[in-house]
């Protein structure tokens, strides 16, 4: 009798523990924005500073999403004899099918590859974006410090191309 009981009991606690797995254990997807698209993941490409750039500087993003926000770790390889890499920050607000973008190298990105502490810049676009490729034209500010050794003026644009 005792061994029927337990048999019974014990059918009762798989089935509760088959429920409580199959409804509780499913992790949460990528939080997409109010329109579905997904930016969440690596990217890779170019800025290209003019259409006979040789040797354009090379991007990759690595993106986080949450709802309507993307943001992630932008590492900028500014491509010449010899290839000088910095880090930075990459956002962007997802409006409707288009993707406002902020690029930010802060002062002190360019110390490590021999610039002023002082040089920092940002780069802003909209872009028209799919879930494999963004393409803008962004324009970038350049610190004062930066003039003459990161940017030639104050301000140029440049054009972005990411694939994920």
């Amino acid at each position: 009798m005792a061994y029927r009981w337990f048999g019974t009991v014990a059918l009762y606690v798989t089935a509760i523990l088959v429920a409580a797995c199959s409804s509780g254990g499913a992790t949460t997807p990528t939080s997409l924005s109010p329109t579905g698209m997904n930016l969440s993941g690596a990217w890779t490409g170019t800025m290209v500073e003019s259409s006979v750039d040789p040797d354009p500087d090379r991007l990759s993003w690595t993106a986080t999403q949450s709802g309507a926000n993307v943001s992630g770790t932008a590492v900028l390889t500014m491509m010449g004899s010899e290839p000088k890499v910095v880090t930075g920050t990459m956002t962007g607000v997802i409006a409707g099918t288009q993707v406002s973008l902020t690029f930010t190298l802060p002062a002190g990105s360019f110390v490590s590859v021999g610039g002023p502490a002082g040089c920092s810049v940002t780069g802003t676009a909209t872009a028209t974006p799919s879930e494999i490729s963004i393409a803008a034209t962004m324009t970038r500010t350049f610190s004062s410090a930066c003039l003459g050794v990161v940017g030639k003026s104050s301000t140029d644009t440049v054009q972005l191309s990411l694939t994920k």
